[in-house]
């Protein structure tokens, strides 16, 4: 998937966001439709927010496989609404891009919806196969079990294909989705559920390897704003 981390200008956040839904996400929708991706997400953050908040909003294209070469500028033509060079200069006045990043799901469950809530923790590791195989063996079983219970929607790990380097530093994140507000104040209640979901497994143990085995950077909460998602398969 193909992450851009916008930041809007003073007093522009408002009309930026009225700006991607009546141009881009027609844009985006005629190509999940085309079957050039598979989804498209158009998040804004809720904590942290204002100057403190590095992307005010995020633009995320979701492909199969690997993307194919960036569209320069962003978009063609905005769903017929809005030509690129006009498309270029209203964008510019009101926003400016951050970051564009590329990531690679690991594994995932569940779904998410637009209100959907994404609270989304930038992880550093220096064992990351170890870090990953725990996340599908361990996490992954979980967190199903989690969402059976209604605790939560969705939860993804995944990692950073480009930028790289020993400068990076989150190689990895995980995103869980809350359906609600409400949602984010119930309990995880990993003690309880692994050893259900792991049978012999101590939770201790679990929860102090995997503790070992990361560093959370920062966490942060968005808000799906929109999600245009392609046929099921």
């Amino acid at each position: 998937m193909v992450v851009r981390c916008i930041k809007a200008l003073p007093g522009q956040a408002t009309g930026y966001r009225y700006m991607i839904l009546e141009t881009v996400a027609e844009a985006m929708r005629a190509r999940v439709e085309k079957g050039q991706m598979s989804s498209w997400v158009f998040a804004g953050s809720v904590i942290p927010a204002g100057e403190e908040a590095r992307c005010d909003f995020l633009l995320v294209d979701v492909y199969e496989g690997f993307p194919p070469q960036p569209i320069d500028p962003y978009l063609e033509k905005a769903g017929g609404i809005m030509a690129t060079d006009g498309w270029q200069t209203r964008a510019a006045s009101q926003s400016k891009l951050v970051s564009v990043e590329l990531w690679q799901d690991l594994d995932k469950t569940g779904a998410m919806e637009a209100g959907s809530y994404l609270r989304v923790n930038q992880i550093k590791t220096g064992e990351f196969d170890n870090w990953a195989r725990m996340q599908s063996e361990i996490w992954k079983p979980v967190h199903e079990a989690r969402i059976r219970d209604g605790d939560f929607q969705g939860w993804l790990a995944s990692r950073v294909i480009m930028p790289s380097g020993a400068d990076w530093p989150n190689p990895a994140r995980t995103i869980s989705v809350f359906a609600d507000w409400k949602s984010l104040t119930r309990p995880a209640r990993y003690r309880e559920l692994i050893p259900v979901v792991h049978p012999g497994k101590n939770p201790d143990e679990i929860l102090s390897r995997i503790a070992n085995l990361q560093e959370i950077l920062r966490t942060e909460l968005f808000e799906v704003i929109e999600l245009i998602r392609g046929p099921a398969k």
